[in-house]
């Protein structure tokens, strides 16, 4: 199957469509249906011989860092989760607080 492809000045692929856009410098490459192309960031991928070929080493160094990524979105997450916990404490407390005073009578 055709894809059509531009490169960056590294020779990286930038995009890429299956159909041609006229985008200048844009060339034509040949992959297999289901191509890895068409699930993993172009940048990972680039053109010889007119054939879309993916570079191992961007590919595990693009996964650690989404794998660093999720680890440390993971502990924003818990952070968050413990400011929140530690708020609707404090609310409910204020709230058992005043329902006290209000049921029991108490005055302002």
């Amino acid at each position: 199957m055709k894809v059509y492809v531009t490169l960056n000045d590294i020779n990286v692929i930038d995009g890429w469509s299956t159909v041609p856009s006229g985008v200048e410098g844009e060339i034509e490459a040949e992959v297999i249906e289901g191509h890895e192309l068409f699930s993993l960031p172009p940048k990972l991928f680039t053109v010889i011989e007119g054939k879309v070929i993916k570079n191992d080493d961007a590919e595990v160094a693009w996964r650690n860092k989404v794998v660093i990524s999720d680890k440390e979105q993971i502990e924003l997450l818990k952070s968050e989760n413990e400011q929140l916990r530690h708020q609707l404490n404090s609310t409910n407390a204020d709230l058992m607080g005043f329902m006290d005073f209000y049921f029991n009578g108490g005055s302002m």
